[in-house]
């Protein structure tokens, strides 16, 4: 195993060749899009697993990874719909987390706690990720999602509400304050 000095820039590399590859998604061929999404997806799951693993965290990882995420979903998402691959409907369900992610910072700025807000992942988040690459993925095979997968998407986009209020009131427990 390379030594820990080593080790703590691994996850923080994978998120960002995560992020590397967005641009690349407009120019690839279409053949290429499910390998792409596949070494996204797995760069998403690696990167998490070994900074938790190897207790190499950094606040970096903790913007650059959902960054990635996010680039990546906008990218396919633009080009599926450019490609009319994609309803108003299913673009609107595909991005819901993404939603409730905003009405959740701007909760967070007009209650004064936006400074002390410590970015983390979310159950309903890591959920709704999971189902968009699955979502993507179907596409890029040339095939469409079932209607199950956004219905499951959206509940998880719903559900990231109430989770980001509860870790908000957990967090600001733990600093003596309130939300």
């Amino acid at each position: 195993m390379a030594s820990m000095s080593v080790c703590r820039y691994i996850p923080n590399l994978l998120s960002t060749l995560r992020l590397l590859l967005v641009p690349y998604i407009f120019f690839c061929p279409v053949a290429w899009r499910f390998p792409l999404l596949f070494a996204a997806s797995l760069t998403d799951f690696f990167d998490g697993y070994l900074a938790r693993r190897w207790n190499v965290q950094s606040r970096f990882g903790t913007m650059v990874d959902p960054l990635g995420d996010k680039g990546l979903a906008i990218a396919f998402a633009y080009l599926f719909w450019s490609e009319g691959l994609f309803s108003l409907p299913q673009l609107v369900i595909f991005f819901s987390r993404e939603v409730a992610l905003l009405l959740f910072a701007g909760y967070l700025f007009f209650q004064g706690q936006w400074q002390q807000w410590t970015i983390q992942s979310f159950w309903s988040g890591k959920i709704a990720t999971a189902l968009q690459a699955l979502i993507v993925g179907f596409l890029c095979l040339g095939h469409v999602a079932p209607a199950v997968v956004y219905g499951l998407l959206l509940l998880s986009g719903i559900a990231a509400m109430p989770e980001l209020l509860y870790r908000a009131r957990t967090q600001a427990r733990a600093r003596g304050s309130s939300v």
